[in-house]
This record gives structure tokens, sequence and C-alpha cells, in this order.
């Protein structure tokens, strides 16, 4: 009766360790794995959608009538997009991430102490300078004169060409000048782990990653040290010890499985299209695909876990009951024995 009540305490604290075994080591795999992150990006077609959705804010798409806000002509949004698009290729970005990703993930990780990448920007400006030069050229003969010369500086109008001064002279001002966009982005961007010691948001990955690790580690040795008492109280029969095994098993993966099916069936067809994130309209699809491609697999490799754990469960509770049904048909009778007739006794009396 002990051992039962004993096995029965075990089982009860090993449930909620074992689910918390599942969780923390699928969010540690997924979610904190660079490798899962990068194949997210990709789910996601973040490196051709940042282009065309977030980088050409870099050149300030706000012009009125969809006219480019670098007032480099009549340049509209789709001709700076195409400029961008060659300028800062898919490659060139997925490129760069990926190796930053990497470096990143090993020093909040504490793989290394050291975090240094350089992102040379360099040929991309001289690439998006020809291609606005060349779409601004063609565009430039189109437009009327201005009735007022040009002040270095200043605004282009959208809608005349000033005669005090080139088209070349002009993109060159407003590109490199005083005030000029590109001033602002260097040729070459150097990121390492001196500038990023005390970044907020680097501190809190490293102490999520660290925390989440410790505490897998935490539950997993628990939860084996609760499954080895487990085995010691049950050793035999072996039917017995499967259906005592299979019971936390079958227990703890299918609460996860139902909690996280249901937390992914609400969370992404009721929250997620409330979480904007205070983002503008053009970037809502690529903020939806990288939910999917990030919690959406964490989701979906928490359920297919529990499931396979589930389903072994299930097999050790059918083998022990296959078991235990073939020792109770191959264990004999106990009848009680009977005296045989001895009939040369009842001859001598």
């Amino acid at each position: 009766m002990a051992k039962k009540v004993f096995s029965i305490i075990l089982i009860i604290l090993l449930i909620p360790f074992l689910a918390a075994t599942i969780l923390l080591f699928n969010f540690k795999t997924s979610l904190l794995n660079s490798g899962f992150l990068e194949q997210g990006l990709i789910k996601a077609d973040f490196y051709n959608q940042i282009v065309k959705d977030a980088l050409v804010g870099l050149v300030k798409i706000s012009g009125e009538n969809g006219r480019s806000g670098l007032s480099l002509g009549p340049l509209d949004q789709n001709q700076v997009v195409g400029v961008v698009e060659k300028a800062l290729p898919a490659s060139f970005i997925q490129g760069q991430v990926e190796s930053s990703l990497n470096g990143l993930s090993n020093f909040i990780s504490g793989a290394s102490n050291n975090f240094s990448t350089v992102i040379s920007l360099a040929d991309a400006k001289k690439t998006l300078v020809t291609g606005l030069q060349q779409q601004l050229d063609s565009n430039w003969a189109t437009l009327p004169p201005c009735s007022d010369p040009y002040v270095f500086g200043g605004q282009l109008a959208s809608d005349c060409k000033p005669q005090n001064v080139t088209n070349t002279e002009v993109a060159h001002d407003i590109l490199y000048g005083d005030s000029g966009v590109l001033n602002k982005v260097p040729d070459d961007l150097k990121i390492n782990s001196d500038n990023l010691v005390n970044n907020t948001t680097i501190v809190a990955l490293k102490n999520v990653y660290h925390g989440v690790g410790l505490a897998a580690n935490i539950v997993l040795v628990v939860s084996l040290f609760l499954l080895l008492f487990l085995i010691l109280l049950n050793l035999s029969p072996i039917s017995v010890l499967l259906r005592v095994l299979s019971v936390p098993l079958i227990v703890s993966s299918g609460i996860l499985l139902v909690m996280t099916l249901v937390f992914h069936l609400i969370f992404f067809t009721v929250t997620l299209a409330s979480l904007n994130f205070g983002l503008p309209e053009s970037l809502i699809p690529l903020k939806t695909a990288l939910i999917n491609a990030f919690i959406g697999r964490f989701l979906l490799q928490t359920e297919i876990t529990s499931g396979i754990i589930l389903v072994i469960g299930i097999v050790l509770l059918i083998i022990a009951f296959y078991l235990r049904r073939r020792d109770s048909a191959q264990t004999p009778l106990n009848l009680p024995s009977v005296k045989p007739f001895d009939s040369a006794h009842i001859r001598q009396k």
C-alpha cells in the first residue's frame, strides 16, 4: 500500500515538471537559437519584404502624390524602391543579418566573450547614388524651368528644375551636402561587444537566455530524479513499471498539447490582428509573417514534441496491458489439492 501511495505522489509531482521540461527546451532550441531565427526570417520572406516595406524609408518616400521625399525631381515611389532594391539586394541583407545574428547569438549565450561585425555600406551607397542619378537624369528633361534659383541646402521643387545648376550638382548637394541624406549613413557600420555590454536590450536577452537555460536544466534534473525513484519503486513486474511510466508521459504531454493548441488558435485568430505595435500599414503583412515564422513555428514545434511524447506514453500503456494479459493467461490456477482415493486402506479396515 505504501509503495502505491508513494508512486501516486511521484506521478503527481512528475507531471508539471515533465510539461515544463518540454516547454523550456523547445523555447531554448527555437526562439533562443540563431539557426531557428535564420530559418524564420527566410520563411517570412523578410529579406525581400524589408527592402520594399522598410528600407525605402531610408530614402524618405513621403512626398505628395507618390513623389519621393528626397525631392530629386518627380521620382515616384516605384522608381526609388527599384533603385534601393538594386543597391541593397536581398542576398546582401541576408548575408549581413545572418553573420551578425550568429555572432550576436554566441555573445548572448556566453559561447563567446567578444562580438564584432562590420557591415560595409560603401558599395551600396555608390550603387544608390548612381541609380538615383540615372533616374533623375531620365526625369529631368521633362521638368519645366523654375522661376526661382536653387539654394544649396534647400529643397528641390518636385514640379520644376532650377536654371542656375545642373541636375548632378543638385543631386550631389541633396545626397552629400551639409544636411545630405547619405552623410548620415557611414561607409562601414561597426558593431562590437563594447557597444553592447550596457545595452538594455542585450542585457535583457542575456538574462532571458541564461534564465531559461538554468530553469530548463533544473526541471530536467528534478524530472530525472523523480523518474528514477518511480522506476525503483516499480521495478517488477515489467507491466506495472510500463503502466506507471506511461501515466505522467500521457498526462503531462496531453495537457501541454491542449494548452498550446488553444493558445495557438486564440492568438492567431483573435489577438494577432490587434497587435500592430504602432507600425505603418505597409509593414503589417511583414509583422504577421514574422510572428508566424517565430511564434507560430515555436508553438508548432512544442505541439509536435508533445504529440510524440503522448504517443510514446500511449504505446507504453498498450504494451503494459498486453504483458499483463499475457502473464495472467500463463499463470496456472491454484486449485486446492485433493488426496487420491486409497481403496487398499479401506479394505484393510
